[in-house]
């Protein structure tokens, strides 16, 4: 028996790599790193609710059963600062506002390229138009928010490392997956000058000589921003208001050189 647990335990750290740390011989190992993530994501709650966390409210059990459930096994940047600032906007004095739940199951459908492609793309739009005081429930404001984002930001930002190869199959997977949830608008194109001469021509007129990501705004990307940003009781137009601001997160870093494609005219059908 010893011996055949013993070849379970090397299965499972072949098989799983690092992530075997999961299922170690202590289950309290097991506990431990689960704690350790919970707590990052709470740390990151209060923080964000500063003095407010001894005013009256409570979350509501669905939002903390899903970020026990998903947020104990992340453990990056990103999902720490969203989980936690979704738990710190769904504190609340109505038992039944549980809409925070809704953010905690997208969140946890992302994976984490997905969720940090989102948030460099909205930083992108907030660096961009921010004080626009543009209303994204707008189809037309939507057009209007086209923008056209460098590949070397893209890369800077998602801080690829020597092992990640291929970051072209990832960005098709995070752009697809964030399309498939809405997150971004369904008209988007990713790859070569030439690629988006071809299609990008056909959303903007784009006619641009870098590699690169044309992409928009969507109301349910700016909802999950909101919420990412502990701000997620503020209606959604308010996202480009003057009045407000949302500062980035700390070790993401964005890149100043995209452009809004809003003043090129749209292609003739």
């Amino acid at each position: 028996m010893v011996a055949e647990t013993t070849a379970l335990a090397k299965v499972f750290e072949n098989l799983l790599g690092p992530t075997a740390k999961y299922l170690g011989e202590e289950i309290a190992e097991f506990a431990k790193k689960r704690i350790e993530n919970v707590r990052n994501i709470f740390l990151n709650a209060q923080g964000k609710l500063a003095d407010c966390i001894n005013s009256p409210g409570a979350v509501p059990p669905r939002i903390l059963a899903g970020i026990l459930t998903d947020g104990s096994y992340r453990e990056d940047k990103v999902a720490y600062e969203y989980f936690g600032r979704v738990l710190a906007s769904s504190r609340t004095e109505v038992p039944k506002d549980d809409r925070g739940a809704t953010f905690v199951s997208l969140i946890s459908r992302l994976s984490s390229y997905q969720l940090r492609l989102h948030y460099v793309i909205y930083r992108v739009f907030l660096d961009l138009y921010g004080g626009s005081n543009a209303a994204i429930t707008e189809s037309g404001s939507q057009y209007r928010l086209m923008t056209f984002i460098p590949e070397s930001t893209l890369l800077s930002a998602m801080h690829f490392s020597e092992r990640e190869e291929l970051p072209d199959t990832i960005f098709a997977h995070a752009l697809f997956g964030l399309n498939r949830e809405e997150l971004i608008r369904v008209e988007w194109a990713f790859g070569s000058p030439e690629t988006l001469h071809t299609i990008g021509r056909q959303i903007t007129g784009y006619t641009g000589a870098e590699r690169g990501l044309i992409v928009s705004a969507s109301p349910h990307g700016v909802e999950l921003f909101l919420h990412a940003m502990g701000a997620g009781t503020l209606p959604i137009n308010i996202f480009f208001h003057k009045s407000v601001s949302f500062p980035p997160i700390q070790g993401v870093l964005v890149q100043p050189g995209s452009q809004s494609l809003r003043h090129v005219p749209q292609a003739s059908k």
